[in-house]
């Protein structure tokens, strides 16, 4: 029983290391991003929320994030939620 138990912690420790080894943690001023490159998605962020005075200039645009590989970045041009 205790050697069942020992290899299923093993194999659940093995399965964890894998599973987010595509992930990539970027941290800005403010806040942090987590993002999963195999399915080029955030998964997780953290912000910091502040008083905001309505001066903060705004892109007026999307843009592909320079701090990414390119592996991770989105490789094709047409958005992602297009429909037919």
């Amino acid at each position: 029983m205790r050697t069942a138990i020992a290899c299923l912690a093993l194999a659940s420790a093995a399965f964890a290391s894998t599973a987010c080894t595509t992930d990539r943690t970027i941290k800005y001023l403010g806040y942090e991003l987590t993002f999963d490159c195999e399915a080029a998605s955030a998964d997780r962020w953290a912000y910091t929320l502040g008083f905001d005075n309505g001066k903060a200039k705004r892109p007026s645009g999307f843009y592909t994030d320079p701090n990414l590989p390119t592996t991770c970045k989105q490789q094709k041009r047409r958005s992602a939620r297009r429909t037919t």
